[in-house]
């Protein structure tokens, strides 16, 4: 895969949760890449908080909050390549993105 579409975002409506502190809070990825995600959540997520972005059934991947904005966040992930990967290509192989 090329690094141009590894950097493209893929617009997605997906549920999804997100773990800041031990805490989890339902969330919806409004798109996604490889380099990160924007989501929506009503839950207070503090710009450089270190979270754990949840899609069932494709994983779990770690991140770092890089903005916020009302009740949206920009997460730029923070795992090992393969992780990130392996939850980017599941998504894309079930034509959720």
């Amino acid at each position: 895969m090329s690094q141009t579409q590894r950097d493209t975002r893929s617009d997605a409506a997906l549920e999804g949760a997100v773990t800041i502190d031990g805490v989890t809070h339902r969330c919806r990825v409004k798109n996604i890449s490889f380099k990160g995600a924007q989501l929506s959540t009503d839950a207070l997520i503090e710009k450089d908080a270190k979270v754990s972005l949840t899609i069932e059934p494709f994983g779990s991947v770690l991140g770092l909050v890089k903005w916020n904005a009302k009740n949206k966040s920009g997460i730029e992930f923070k795992d090992r390549p393969q992780v990130i990967e392996d939850m980017i290509m599941g998504l894309a192989s079930y034509s959720m993105l």
